[in-house]
């Protein structure tokens, strides 16, 4: 990806403002073996942020060290508190839109996880995902009237019919943003809806008018928050609703709504093919944020990793040992930008049963059940997103694991 033009805009208007090196090229692919964890491929991140429109992508980027299949596993649904929130958001989807009986297509669905709810809510699911692995440990069973495709979504499956098209989780891994989404638009093209129905009430967004859903992190949350864990190899863009908005439009989509969910850790938008007219562009003032807390972010970073590395020592010099909780992004990013303080951290856990008994890339750890805990007795466990934070004090109670709890 070039620094000298924007992914999103084309501006040149582009400012480069952190660098990390020897990264993993994959957080969420786990190894069989110890051997192939410390040998895992790695690659460097670049950031810029762009002037004209917000939009922040690592300008580092190299798509073809990048190739999802059935051993990438980034599912959440093993939490109670991400199943929660999922099955809100289904169930709103389904209220908003009147998506009972309707055609839902997912573009990136995984193991099936947010597509099996919506079809047990009665919508006929089509999933497309190159990674998606039918024999997969703790997948359910696929709910009548949903099929997933093991692919990538493109050209050749937008005679899909569909009332709506959601993407969760997958536009931050797309090198050319735009032109995806311009793709995905060309698909939109309305009609009678999937039902037969000519619409009228049939959605919020106009009747029989097909309506897109993406949800991605939130950077504002690594920004502000200094959620700087979420920073990894894998995401090529990050999104604040400024450049999200943005690239909706240029790409042909009337935005509806775009919200911050998940306790602000997401970003959603919802938006429908426009009809003409033209687009106010980004606001100034919100891309002039971007850029500032951008500006500011190599200090706030490199002050929260010497924060840690003091606490990780602390608890060295105390003979305390330490557990992770969750092997996902934030998880394995802590641990290896953390390395070798990271040492005192022993033990892995994660809900994920997929994940249970692989290593973490770049530092080898294996991973565990929380019940392992039990046997290991830590000082202390890092729950790597606060989200969780209650979750997983809950559990530690429920184990008899009489830790002190911090958030990474």
């Amino acid at each position: 990806m070039a620094v000298s033009i924007c992914a999103g805009c084309g501006s040149a208007e582009v400012s480069r403002f952190f660098r990390a090196e020897n990264v993993p090229v994959f957080c969420n692919v786990l190894w069989p073996t110890r051997e192939e964890a410390l040998a895992a491929p790695r690659a460097e991140i670049d950031l810029a942020c762009c002037g004209g429109c917000g939009l922040i992508w690592n300008t580092a980027y190299d798509p073809s060290l990048v190739e999802y299949r059935a051993r990438y596993e980034n599912s959440l649904h093993f939490s109670p508190r991400f199943q929660q929130y999922a099955r809100g958001l289904a169930r709103r989807l389904i209220d908003g839109y009147h998506l009972e009986g309707a055609r839902v297509v997912e573009i990136g669905c995984g193991q099936g996880d947010f597509l099996r709810m919506l079809a047990q809510e009665g919508c006929r699911c089509v999933g497309f995902d190159p990674s998606y692995a039918p024999k997969a440990e703790g997948r359910g069973e696929n709910a009548p009237g949903m099929r997933i495709v093991r692919d990538y979504y493109g050209p050749q499956h937008a005679g899909e019919a569909a009332d709506l098209v959601c993407s969760r989780h997958v536009l931050e891994h797309i090198a050319r943003p735009l032109e995806f989404l311009a793709m995905v638009r060309r698909s939109l093209e309305p009609g009678e809806d999937s039902r037969g129905e000519p619409g009228g009430e049939a959605s919020i967004a106009g009747g029989g008018v097909p309506v897109f859903f993406v949800e991605v992190p939130n950077a504002m949350a690594t920004l502000v928050d200094l959620a700087v864990w979420d920073v990894i190899y894998e995401h090529c863009c990050y999104f604040t609703a400024v450049s999200l908005r943005e690239l909706l439009e240029r790409a042909g989509f009337e935005v509806l709504r775009v919200s911050e969910e998940f306790d602000g850790q997401f970003l959603a938008a919802e938006a429908r093919p426009r009809r003409g007219g033209s687009v106010c562009g980004p606001d100034p003032a919100a891309v002039e944020e971007v850029m500032r807390l951008c500006g500011k972010f190599e200090m706030s970073y490199q002050e929260k990793v010497s924060n840690w590395r003091a606490q990780l020592r602390e608890m060295s010099s105390r003979d305390r040992c330490a557990a992770a909780w969750g092997a996902g992004s934030k998880g394995v990013t802590f641990l290896n930008v953390l390395a070798p303080d990271s040492s005192v951290v022993e033990t892995v856990v994660d809900l994920n049963p997929r994940k249970q008994g692989l290593f973490v890339p770049g530092v080898a750890l294996q991973v565990m059940a929380p019940e392992e805990l039990q046997s290991t007795r830590p000082d202390v466990v890092v729950v790597m997103n606060r989200v969780y934070a209650e979750e997983v004090r809950a559990m530690l109670s429920g184990l008899g694991v009489a830790a002190e709890l911090v958030v990474a």
